[in-house]
């Protein structure tokens, strides 16, 4: 009989532990366990992340299971798909292959090692494949679009499983808008695939320009908004962009500065080639021409930069301060618009233009540069705005030029910064005309005031500040009086009587001993006395001029037949009566000779006049000085040659009120 053998291994008796001294007791006298095994929360909490974590790889594995070898998964909740994760390429730099061969040749197709959407420049032809996995609770239709619009020559190819074309469309720019199958700012065309089913896409790009692929899947509703937003950018711009060309044409209409026609011509080309860049000039502007479409922002930065050229010689007053600079610039100017015409007539291609544009885009910035600053630095505030207009658009050249030779990824903001930073140009450049507008207001002013200052000059007696023989005559003629030797018809008061024109001809007595004794000093403080004086009597319509050395004219119109002219010549004298300050508390005195004439109304001609009160003067300093002689008493034969005929002796002073005889002046008191 077999019998089992139990071996029992029993665990050795554990010692207690010596208690230390003074420990505390239980109420057995021996200290509680201590637990070492987890707590229950500790557990759950590390079942829960495991969980966690196991979900997220099986649902990774799910995803790529369900997507397949680099596919990309179209499904409703889905709104826009970028292609570029799952895109790869071939370049075909002989554009020898057709669509047949290039799906055949899928396994040399490469993922490119670019920044993301940006395959640079690249000659020939770029085909791109990417596989599409059409979830079964995704939408039927999707739109296929490329957010660069000036990519000449596009055709989108679909597969079926079976590997047969289910679709295909050209969308380049090299097509015409209105000929394309959808007709939207983008291009695009609409997919119409089978949920649950896999196709694959072939897109064949043949372009001078750089080829930028921003490809991606959309939904209808997605893209519809997608370009309501990007339309919207484009019209607050384009707002922008068409205020300041009007403001700019308006200016040079009325001020025909050739800045603001410069300025005009550097706001359209910049738009324009905002409009073919974005798309918007073909679907608005050019929609029936295939060359517009595909060439017109190569057009466009070839003429903004004559434009550019001229405002910034305008601006910098370059032909005066920096002539050299501006023959530089004018010969950019006319090298630009020579090979702009060339290449509109198709005699050079679309890439050397390019290139140009970019070159002389930078080398006349470059050769304005040292003048403005040079301005700024001497307080010019325009070229100091224009030194800041330079930096923002050169900003925008080398963003744009980076972008374009593959070096930045294509995105909303890379694609947008350039029209940005040239749109914030064209603003600053805004600020450059006003500053030149005040700069223009403030020289005009001066020249406003010099030319008043040398009009008073030519017409203003300097000492006395009455008119001079110019001045006299040119206010005879605002006044209505011309040298047609012809006599206006007779001027009549508001009572209906006829008023008359009387002329005073005054010659000083005794200015040349205070002059010879007291010093010019003195004579001419008793000339702007004089001056003073006699304004004052002849206030507020009467002219008064100084028309020699001590003779001085007086011209009242509109005196009426009630007027006395004798007592207004009497009212002319008796400003001699008191003395004049000769400076120093000298007083001197002087007195006057009068001669006047009076004609009927407003007389075109006072030349005839004043030789009549001239010569009654004349005749009355002969006479005996101090004295008012009326032309009409005795009668005076005209001054001819320069001499004064004899004249009758005038009459005493008591039988002619118009006369009246002064003594030789005063001695002068101190």
């Amino acid at each position: 009989m077999g019998c089992t053998f139990h071996v029992c291994r029993s665990r050795p008796a554990t010692r207690p532990r010596p208690r230390a001294a003074g420990a505390a007791l239980t109420t057995h006298g021996a200290a509680p366990p201590r637990l070492r095994t987890p707590t229950v929360r500790t557990a759950t909490v590390r079942a829960l992340i495991v969980r966690v974590l196991l979900a997220c790889v099986l649902l990774i594995f799910a995803r790529m299971a369900a997507a397949g070898d680099g596919a990309l998964v179209l499904e409703r909740a889905a709104r826009s798909v970028d292609a570029w994760p799952a895109v790869r390429m071939l370049h075909d730099p002989d554009a020898a292959l057709d669509t047949a061969a290039a799906l055949a040749a899928r396994d040399r197709f490469v993922r490119p090692d670019g920044p993301t959407a940006n395959l640079g420049p690249r000659e020939g032809a770029v085909w791109m494949h990417t596989t599409l996995e059409v979830a079964a609770n995704a939408p039927a239709q999707w739109i296929a679009r490329m957010y660069y619009t000036t990519l000449h020559d596009v055709v989108v190819t679909v597969f079926d499983a079976r590997g047969r074309p289910v679709h295909s469309a050209q969308i380049g720019a090299a097509r015409a808008h209105v000929e394309r199958s959808a007709r939207t700012r983008s291009l695009s065309t609409v997919l119409s695939l089978t949920p649950g089913a896999r196709y694959d896409v072939l897109v064949r790009i043949a372009t001078p320009t750089a080829v930028l692929v921003p490809l991606a899947f959309v939904q209808p509703e997605a893209f519809v908004e997608e370009e309501s937003r990007e339309q919207m950018l484009q019209g607050v711009m384009s707002g922008l962009w068409l205020f300041m060309i009007a403001y700019s044409l308006a200016n040079w209409l009325h001020q025909r500065k050739i800045i603001f026609l410069a300025y005009a011509g550097a706001l359209l080309s910049s738009w324009l080639f905002s409009q073919a860049i974005y798309g918007v000039g073909a679907q608005y502007l050019w929609s029936h021409s295939t060359w517009f479409s595909s060439n017109m922002s190569a057009l466009a930065a070839q003429l903004m930069v004559p434009a550019s050229a001229q405002f910034l010689i305008a601006a910098l007053d370059m032909r005066t301060r920096a002539p050299r600079s501006a023959r530089l610039l004018d010969a950019i100017s006319v090298t630009s618009l020579v090979s702009a015409l060339l290449f509109g007539l198709d005699v050079i291609g679309y890439r050397p233009v390019a290139i140009a544009s970019m070159l002389f885009g930078v080398v006349h910035l470059v050769i304005a540069l040292p003048v403005a600053t040079r301005q700024a630095r001497q307080g010019d505030r325009a070229a100091s705005f224009l030194l800041l207009g330079a930096f923002l658009n050169a900003i925008g050249i080398v963003q744009i030029s980076a972008l374009l030779r593959g070096h930045l990824a294509v995105d909303f903001l890379s694609l947008h910064f350039a029209q940005l930073a040239f749109a914030a140009e064209m603003v600053n450049w805004l600020l450059v005309l006003g500053a030149r507008l005040d700069q223009l207001r403030a020289a005009a002013d001066q020249a406003q005031q010099r030319h008043a200052l040398l009009d008073a000059l030519a017409h203003t007696d300097p000492l006395t500040g009455l008119h001079n023989r110019r001045g006299l005559e040119r206010a005879l003629r605002g006044s209505g009086h011309t040298a047609s030797g012809t006599t206006a018809p007779p001027a009549r008061s508001r009572g209906g009587e006829d008023q008359r024109t009387v002329v005073f001809m005054l010659d000083l007595d005794g200015f040349k001993p205070i002059n010879d004794r007291w010093g010019h000093e003195a004579g001419d403080a008793v000339l702007r006395q004089v001056a003073d004086r006699l304004s004052a009597v002849a206030r507020p319509a009467g002219i008064v001029a100084r028309v020699g050395g001590d003779e001085f004219v007086v011209v009242l119109h509109g005196i009426a037949p009630t007027v006395d002219v004798g007592a207004v010549g009497s009212a002319l004298l008796a400003q001699f009566d008191a003395g004049f300050d000769l400076g120093a508390g000298r007083v001197g005195y002087l007195g006057a000779t009068i001669g006047y004439a009076v004609a009927p109304g407003r007389p075109k001609d006072l030349t005839a006049l004043m030789r009549t009160a001239d010569a009654a003067m004349y005749a009355g300093k002969q006479t005996g000085k101090g004295m008012l002689v009326d032309a009409a008493r005795p009668a005076l034969s005209p001054r001819v040659g320069g001499t004064i005929p004899a004249a009758s002796t005038p009459a005493p002073a008591a039988a002619r009120p118009e006369a009246v005889l002064h003594s030789a002046p005063p001695p002068i008191r101190q």
